[in-house]
Parts: structure tokens; C-alpha cells; sequence
């Protein structure tokens, strides 16, 4: 999705489901899957996988993957994802590559602050 696309999507509620771990603090996909099934009960204009409520810096790469296809999979189209990106440099141009391979999704920031400088290019 490009970002004008993205923009125009965006008149509502951005829903931030919040990622769940067990126990052994290893990834509850069962879990973000129920959660996002709940949130898309209810009037949302995107979801934001993997980041906006700090767990971004508490997965490795691979499960920031599986997070957004997750969210993909249970979005089903009803809302547009914007996939967390974060970290330096390298770390976030990789998780960036990775939002491209997944129809209808795109790299978000975490980073607020940063908002107002990136939105006149959107």
C-alpha cells in the first residue's frame, strides 16, 4: 500500500493490539491472534503490528515477522497494518524490506517526535 493510500484509510481508531508472551516469555501467537480478532470487532481505520506498546524491542526480527503476518492473516483485508519499525539504522531498514513483502501493510515508527517531520513527504 503506498503511503497516500495509507493516509486516506487512516479516519478513525489506529488499534495497537498489544502482543502476548507465555510464561517463558516466548511469543503467545494464539493469543495476538484472539486479540486482533477482538479489536476488528470494533470500528478500526489500521492496526499497528509489533509496535506502539513497547514490544518491539523485546522481539528478535524473526517474531516482528511473524507478529505482522499474524496480523495479516486475522486483518483479512479489514483493515489496512502498519508494521512496527525500530532500533538503529540496519535493524530498521531490515524490518522496513520485510513490510514490502506483505499486501496492504506499511512501515510504521514508533517514534512520535518523529511524526510531524516524516508527514509532509506521506
Amino acid at each position: 500500500m503506498n503511503p497516500k493510500e495509507l493516509c486516506s484509510k487512516l479516519n478513525g481508531v489506529i488499534g495497537f493490539p498489544v502482543t502476548p508472551f507465555n510464561d517463558d516469555h516466548s511469543l503467545d501467537l494464539d493469543g495476538h491472534r484472539e486479540n486482533v480478532r477482538y479489536m476488528l470487532e470494533q470500528p478500526m481505520c489500521a492496526l499497528v503490528a509489533a509496535g506502539g506498546t513497547g514490544e518491539l524491542y523485546s522481539l528478535d526480527p524473526d517474531e516482528v515477522r511473524q507478529v505482522v503476518e499474524a496480523t495479516i492473516e486475522e486483518a483479512a483485508g479489514r483493515a489496512p497494518v502498519i508494521a512496527g519499525v525500530g532500533f538503529a539504522g540496519g535493524m530498521a531498514k531490515l524490518l522496513a524490506r520485510h513490510t514490502k513483502l506483505y499486501k496492504g501493510t506499511s512501515p510504521g515508527s514508533p517514534r512520535p517526535w518523529a511524526w510531524p517531520s516524516i508527514r509532509p513527504s506521506l
